[in-house]
């Protein structure tokens, strides 16, 4: 992860207000500007006009057709994924075998009458536990496109930040002189 000090340059204009009121109101136009200067960089960006589909076919085919998982079949015979929410937290695979993972007074991992009515799979083609290679990539996350016609993900091309953060984050970075106006906050003016 990496983190970046920006300086963005938005105008504002004047106010008609005095005082506070002035002081706020350029706080909220400051913010607007600069949010809507700061939306085509966004990497969580909704805005269809910002996303572009990347195609995950080829990556997706080749897991179906050989990858595998550890699953567990359940009592009534549904065979679920390891970190299935069902089952994350509850039981685990140790040592080839189904185990509590929070049992009797230790509270600690271990075969209990319950987990024996569980039965461990070991490296479980996907194949087999996905009925379509649609249903695997749906399970997955993947959205579908019908322009490209396959599976895959939505992204912004131009995407720079996931957040940032208005002033305050690294003091001292910029230093002004003693009649700087009164919208910048002087204890992380450096003078």
């Amino acid at each position: 992860m990496s983190h970046f000090s920006v300086l963005a340059v938005v105008n504002v204009g004047g106010t008609s207000a005095s005082g506070e009121e002035h002081r706020e109101e350029l706080f909220n136009r400051t913010d607007e500007k600069l949010a809507d200067m700061m939306a085509p960089y966004d990497e969580n960006t909704c805005d269809p006009n910002c996303l572009e589909f990347v195609n995950c076919m080829e990556e997706i085919c080749k897991d179906y057709e050989t990858g595998t998982e550890d699953c567990i079949k359940t009592p009534d015979g549904r065979i679920l994924a390891l970190f299935d929410r069902e089952l994350y937290g509850r039981f685990a695979i140790s040592e080839e075998v189904v185990v509590q993972c929070s049992s009797g007074q230790l509270h600690h991992p271990r075969r209990s009458k319950k987990a024996k009515k569980y039965q461990a799979l070991l490296h479980y083609p996907l194949k087999k536990r996905f009925p379509s290679l649609e249903a695997y990539a749906v399970d997955c996350g993947f959205s579908y496109d019908a322009a490209s016609g396959g599976y895959g993900y939505y992204q912004n091309s131009a995407a720079k930040w996931d957040w940032y953060e208005v002033g305050g984050r690294w003091e001292y970075r910029f230093l002004v002189k003693e009649d700087c106006p009164s919208d910048i906050d002087r204890r992380y003016t450096g003078l």
